[in-house]
């Protein structure tokens, strides 16, 4: 895509700070300026006017700082989609399958797993995250809560 000049800067600076998403922003751009621009501009003009982006964090389900090569695996993936149907954003129609056949495994049993299974996040192995046995009482939702005598401490984001 060209380079496209932004007709109104200081509309689209009030727009990011009303907590407008980029998919509106870009839209309401094209149909009030006839102009087409990229979610980067978008991101561009946000960064340089120092305001700080609005991601769903979802720490209640991510709560662990990430490896770069551990972001976009499905566990990671599942937990943010499932983090914004809690708060009542919408998910695309793939998303929503693709969640609640997640979610349907993870209420799977086994012997193995009798109570289904949990996600677990390691940053120290090469596949990061792995699915593990639900231990009822502890485990109350989708993640593992680590051991207090874990021989790998993960620690939790910081907020920033």
């Amino acid at each position: 895509m060209p380079n496209v000049k932004v007709p109104n800067v200081d509309e689209v600076v009030r727009w990011i700070k009303d907590g407008k998403k980029l998919t509106w922003i870009v839209d309401e751009i094209q149909r009030k300026y006839g102009v087409k621009v990229g979610y980067s501009t978008v991101v561009d003009i946000r960064r340089r006017n120092d305001i700080p982006a609005l991601i769903g964090r979802h720490d209640d389900l991510i709560p662990w700082p990430l490896r770069k090569e551990h972001r976009h695996k499905m566990p990671p993936k599942m937990l943010r989609a499932l983090g914004r149907r809690r708060n009542g954003e919408p998910l695309g129609p793939t998303v929503e399958r693709e969640l609640d056949r997640w979610l349907v495994a993870r209420a799977e049993t086994s012997p193995e797993a009798p109570y289904g299974t949990v996600v677990h996040y390691n940053p120290l192995t090469k596949e990061g995250w792995f699915y593990v046995a639900r231990r009822p009482g502890i485990d109350n939702d989708l993640i593992r809560v680590p051991d207090e005598d874990a021989s790998v401490r993960t620690r939790t984001r910081r907020d920033h």
